[in-house]
């Protein structure tokens, strides 16, 4: 589906979010990242972007440009919420009563 030249760039940027990032995050916010670590998916999440749009690297666009034709927010946004989501829940579990 991500191949199709017939789909819309906005649909395939939904599946993208809904299926492919999850897929990458799975588990983050119990990681310890580095800005290695960080660099590395968002560097694979825009190839994944570009690809998804058509383009190629060479194209000379810019990253924010496809993610927005594309409606995707960045990677290590998304890391940073879903850890400060688990840090919430860790914080309330730690306030209960056993």
């Amino acid at each position: 589906m991500l191949c199709d030249e017939g789909i819309h760039v906005g649909l395939k940027g939904n599946v993208y979010r809904i299926v492919v990032r999850l897929a990458l995050l799975q588990g983050s916010e119990c990681w310890l990242t580095t800005r290695t670590q960080v660099q590395m998916l968002t560097v694979v999440e825009m190839r994944m972007i570009q690809w998804i749009c058509g383009h190629m690297r060479f194209d000379r666009i810019k990253n924010e440009a496809i993610k927005d034709k594309a409606n995707v927010a960045s990677i290590e946004d998304k890391m940073r919420n879903t850890g400060f989501k688990w840090g919430g829940h860790v914080d309330r579990s730690m306030d209960s009563p056993i």
